[in-house]
Parts: C-alpha cells; sequence; structure tokens
C-alpha cells in the first residue's frame, strides 16, 4: 500500500525496472488480478484485502507532518484538474496553514487508506527515514532478492539507471530519487502549529508510532 509522499513512486519504477508485474490499484479499482506481482497504490486497505485470501501487506510511512508538507510542495509544484484543495495550493488561493488544517488533510494516512484495518494486519511497515534498507526488506518479503551470497548483492539492471549512488566499499544501494518537489520551498511552520499538528493528528501518529516501535523490536 502506498502513503504518498513516502518513496513509493521511486519504489514502483524500480520494481518495473527490474521486470516486476505491478497492478497499480486505487479505492476505484479494488479487484482481484492474478496477473501481477505486487498490487501497488493508495487504496483502502479494507476493501482491496477482501479480494485474496493469501497475501503480504506491506508499506513504508513517515512522520505525518513530513507527509502534509511533502503533499503540500508537490501540489504547489503542479495543480491537477478537478481536484479543488490541490487546485486552491497551487494557486496560492489557501494558506499552508489553511491547507494542513484541511478535512481532507487530517488524518490522511488512517482515514483514507486504513479505516478499520488492525495495524497488525501488516507483514511490514517501512520507514522512510530508513528508505532504502526498508525497500531491501519489502523486496525480501516477496522474494525478490538479487543477493547471491550473504557478502555480494548483484542487481539486474544497470546501476546506472537505477540507483543515484552506488557506494564505493559495501553494497549499498540507494533509490533513484523521483521526488520532483524536492526543489519547491518548504513552508515556514511555526512551534505552535507543529503542535497543533501533532494534536489533530493523533490517529496518523499512532500507525507511525506503531511502525516505529515495531522496527525497534525487529518484529515487523
Amino acid at each position: 500500500m502506498h502513503i504518498p509522499r513516502c518513496g513509493g513512486t521511486s519504489i514502483l519504477h524500480d520494481l518495473r525496472e527490474l521486470g516486476v508485474r505491478v497492478f497499480v490499484a486505487d479505492e476505484k479499482s479494488n479487484w482481484k488480478t492474478d496477473r501481477a506481482d505486487v498490487v501497488f497504490g493508495h487504496f483502502l486497505v479494507k476493501e482491496q484485502l477482501k479480494c485474496y485470501s493469501d497475501y503480504n501487506l506491506v508499506t513504508i510511512v513517515r512522520d505525518p507532518i513530513e507527509i502534509i508538507i511533502s503533499n503540500y510542495k508537490q501540489y504547489k509544484l503542479k495543480t491537477k484538474v478537478n481536484y479543488k484543495l490541490r487546485e486552491d495550493v497551487f494557486y496560492d488561493i489557501i494558506t499552508f496553514e489553511e491547507y494542513a488544517f484541511h478535512p481532507d488533510t487530517i488524518n490522511m494516512i488512517t482515514s483514507q487508506f486504513l479505516s478499520d484495518v488492525d495495524f497488525d494486519e501488516f507483514d511490514y511497515i517501512g520507514l522512510y527515514d530508513d528508505l532504502n534498507n526498508s525497500y531491501q526488506k519489502i523486496l525480501n518479503i516477496f522474494n525478490i532478492n538479487y543477493a547471491t551470497n550473504e557478502n555480494e548483492i548483484v542487481w539486474t539492471n544497470l546501476e546506472s539507471t537505477r540507483f543515484d549512488n552506488v557506494t564505493v566499499n559495501g553494497n549499498n544501494k540507494f533509490l533513484k530519487n523521483l521526488n520532483s518537489s524536492e526543489n519547491v520551498a518548504s513552508p515556514n511552520v511555526s512551534k505552535s502549529i507543529m503542535d497543533k499538528l501533532k494534536q489533530v493528528n493523533k490517529d496518523d501518529y499512532e500507525f507511525y508510532n506503531f511502525a516505529i516501535k515495531k522496527n525497534k523490536m525487529g518484529a515487523i
């Protein structure tokens, strides 16, 4: 399940580069397909899981306020027809604060994707702050693993096109950064606004903190 602004576009690009058959689903296309290795997308988890009896559910998450800021920057970069909130941001009709406290923005993760879902349904929740290691664990879960032994990793595609950087000493690989909004200036957010955002997004922070705890325990 792809939570927006959590590296999903880079992961989708890389999966396709690897030749993985990916079906991109959303809340309007939750149907079962036998023609894909991975079902990927911004979908309502409880509806998508109705389509499958055997599955591995994974995602990657980051600090909810970072998601809000990153989404805002993406909306400033380009608009989308018939999406009023995005148009309002793009054309400076509303401020960052108005966007951040908009009903469609608050608790976006849990309200739009995880409604009525037990967090323990997830086989793995990776962390955006450790994106490359999280992605490797997801590859392992789906048996998309190109390690030939414990000390060597061989990738099937040209590293120069699949990765921004390859370390000289060691086998660490870095996903290609496809974040088109990274050069957009971040909004100035006061501490008081940050504190208020943490309060109103408590459901999303519950999920985020659940993921952090599970990763520290090594249980997910």
